[in-house]
């Protein structure tokens, strides 16, 4: 048993190292800026999915506050790039760091108290979404240019480096999601969701737990808001305050496969070419889209594409195994 983990362990790690050099080369090999653009939105989306799954697919915690980490992050990058001159690649960790803080003191008081797990806790993340686009916009309504990345490198094609900087975070958000899901952290994790005072009953730490995924979760969304905001070189609170931000991600991962690490993926990138190939990025056809599709999900595919086709391929698979 131990050996067969091992081998799909070690299947995944080369099939994740081959799709990544092979995406790493696509933009030299002379492709179209629109393709470009397009896998770049992808790897943001996918990340983006990746990560709301590793809180509330494998806790069980209801969260629409990635709106909230999104917009942080692009703003903490932008400020320090607008007024204190750092290098933008510095602002990166920064903003992952503002929004893992914003994370823990969020759970720190929520996830301490009994009575705001479930729906609560959702309503918390809304709070926090309204309250961080409230300071945003009171203090830089107007939006920050990025003063660095238009220096950058002039020698190298911008839409490079950042198609580069996405893939690498899409990659780093999958390894995570991958390791965690085959961790004992995960199944801990996997406990707490299925029931979390039995959980707690045979002695996982719940609160230090979700404390983990939730940090990890909003740092992940945090380095994407400033990947995004660099590649915009122009954040303004209405561009990276969209709610789709947070409705997106949930509707991906519930497409794909809520609680599985692929689910995700297949989702993002399921969604991320409906809605450029039908809308063809107009917000209010991607919202028209959105609404229709989560109503399908919903009834239809409630345990997602991913599980749908295990659950197939193992009624399949049985009769072949054990033929009358």
């Amino acid at each position: 048993m131990e050996m067969k983990v091992v081998k799909h362990t070690l299947y995944t790690v080369i099939s994740i190292v081959v799709a990544a050099l092979i995406l790493l080369i696509l933009p030299y090999l002379g492709i179209s800026a629109f393709i470009i653009s397009f896998l770049l939105s992808v790897y943001i989306w996918v990340t983006l999915a990746v990560s709301w799954n590793i809180l509330s697919g494998y806790t069980g915690y209801f969260s629409f506050g990635h709106t909230a980490f999104f917009g942080s992050g692009a703003f903490a990058s932008a400020v320090t790039d607008f007024y204190f001159d750092i290098p933008y690649f510095i602002t990166i960790p920064i903003a992952g760091a503002v929004t893992t803080g914003m994370a823990a003191g969020l759970g720190i008081v929520t996830f301490r108290l009994r009575r705001l797990r479930g729906q609560l806790f959702a309503l918390t993340t809304v709070v926090l979404t309204s309250v961080s686009s409230i300071v945003v916009i009171n203090n830089w309504g107007d939006g920050i240019v990025m003063h660095s990345v238009k220096a950058f490198w002039p020698f190298i094609s911008i839409p490079h480096i950042f198609y580069t900087l996405a893939l690498i975070l899409c990659i780093a958000s999958i390894s995570i999601s991958i390791a965690l899901y085959r961790s004992r952290l995960g199944l801990n994790l996997f406990a707490i969701r299925d029931d979390e005072e039995a959980a707690e009953a045979i002695g996982i730490n719940s609160f230090k737990h979700k404390m983990i995924a939730f940090c990890i979760s909003s740092m992940l969304v945090g380095f994407a808001g400033a990947v995004f905001g660099g590649w915009l070189k122009y954040v303004w609170p209405e561009t990276v305050f969209s709610l789709n931000y947070s409705l997106f991600p949930i509707l991906m991962t519930i497409l794909g496969g809520m609680g599985t690490w692929i689910g995700p993926i297949l989702g993002g990138v399921i969604l991320t070419t409906i809605f450029q190939i039908v809308a063809g990025g107009e917000a209010i056809l991607n919202n028209i889209i959105l609404g229709s599709l989560l109503v399908v999900v919903m009834i239809f595919l409630p345990r997602g594409i991913f599980n749908l086709a295990l659950t197939g391929y193992r009624r399949v698979r049985t009769p072949l195994r054990h033929p009358p």
